[in-house]
C-alpha cells in the first residue's frame, strides 16, 4: 500500500480507492482495530451526508454577500481609476516637455548674439579674483568691469570667487584699488598669482 493507511481509508470509504491497493488494504484492516472503527465511522458519515438535502439558497442572504462583494471592490476601482488620472497626467507633462524642446530646437540659432557670461580659452594678462556683494546689481558690476576693462573668465566658485581676465599691458594693482574702492559692490578683490 503506497498511501497512508488514513488517507486510503478516506478513498475506501468514498468507493475511489485504487483496485491495485484493495487487498493490501484489506489486510490491513483485518489486523487493525482502530482502523476498522475509522472506516465504520468514514462509512456512516458519508451515509448521513448523502441522505441530507441540499440546503435551500437563502434569496436575501444571497442578495446581501453579493452586495457586500460588489461594496468591497468600489475602492479598488476608485484607486485603479486615480492611478489612470496620474499616468494620464504624466504622459501630457511628458508631452508637454517634448514641443518645448522642439520648439527650442527648430529656433536655436548659434549665431544670433547670444554669448556666456564668463569666456572659455587661454587667458594672456593678468587675472584678479573678487566676490561680489550679493547685493550687487548686473549694471553696477559691468559698469566697474567696463572701467578696469576686465572681463569675466570663470565663476562664481564653491565660495563665489569670480575670474577676472585685464588686458595684457593693464597694471593690475590700479584695477585692484578701483574694485576695492567700490564698496557696496566688491567684498573681496585679490590678484591671481601666475606661474
Amino acid at each position: 500500500m503506497n498511501t497512508h493507511p488514513d488517507d486510503a481509508l478516506v478513498a475506501y470509504a468514498n468507493h475511489t480507492l485504487d483496485p491495485a491497493e484493495q487487498p493490501a488494504l484489506d489486510a490491513h484492516l483485518a489486523a487493525c482495530g482502530r482502523c476498522r472503527e475509522e472506516l465504520d465511522w468514514l462509512t456512516t458519515l458519508r451515509a448521513g451526508m448523502q441522505a441530507e438535502p441540499l440546503p435551500a439558497v437563502d434569496e436575501l442572504g444571497l442578495a446581501r454577500l453579493m452586495r457586500e462583494v460588489k461594496a468591497e471592490q468600489r475602492p479598488a476601482r476608485a484607486a485603479t481609476s486615480a492611478r489612470s488620472w496620474w499616468r494620464g497626467a504624466m504622459a501630457a507633462a511628458v508631452l508637454v516637455m517634448l514641443v518645448q524642446f522642439g520648439v527650442i530646437a527648430v529656433q536655436w540659432q548659434p549665431d544670433a548674439g547670444y554669448q556666456p557670461l564668463s569666456e572659455s580659452g587661454q587667458v594672456v594678462g593678468p587675472v584678479l579674483q573678487v566676490r561680489f556683494a550679493p547685493a550687487a546689481s548686473l549694471a553696477e558690476i559691468q559698469a566697474l568691469l567696463e572701467q578696469i576693462e576686465g572681463r569675466i573668465v570663470d565663476g562664481p566658485g564653491a565660495l563665489g570667487l569670480y575670474r577676472i581676465a585685464l588686458p595684457e599691458e593693464a597694471d593690475h594693482k590700479a584695477a585692484l584699488a578701483t574694485l576695492k574702492a567700490a564698496d557696496g559692490i566688491v567684498i573681496q578683490a585679490l590678484a591671481e598669482l601666475t606661474p
